[in-house]
């Protein structure tokens, strides 16, 4: 993988045939698009996460938006009622 890498970063700093083609020049743009598109979700939902609790203050705010909510979890009834006696056995076995 290291290789790859730095092949590319060798070719693409010494081939000089491509820096003047139109499809060279847009599919790094189009590749810079998706990778921002990819990496700037983390910080928009953190940012969501703590604007949704908003109404507490600034450490209980931060420290819940970094917790599930009371709603996570199975959404059919048996298998909830299930998943939540499994999740309460397995705190009593923590403590």
């Amino acid at each position: 993988m290291k290789n790859l890498i730095l092949h590319n970063i060798y070719c693409y700093n010494n081939n000089n045939n491509f820096t003047n083609n139109l499809i060279y020049f847009l599919s790094t743009v189009v590749g810079w698009i998706l990778f921002s598109i990819a990496v700037l979700q983390i910080p928009l939902w953190i940012v969501i996460a703590i604007f949704k609790k908003r109404f507490l203050p600034f450490r209980k705010m931060i420290s819940q938006a970094f917790q599930p909510s009371k709603s996570w979890g199975p959404s059919k009834v048996e298998d909830r009622r299930k998943w939540l006696a499994f999740r309460d056995e397995c705190d009593v076995e923590e403590k």
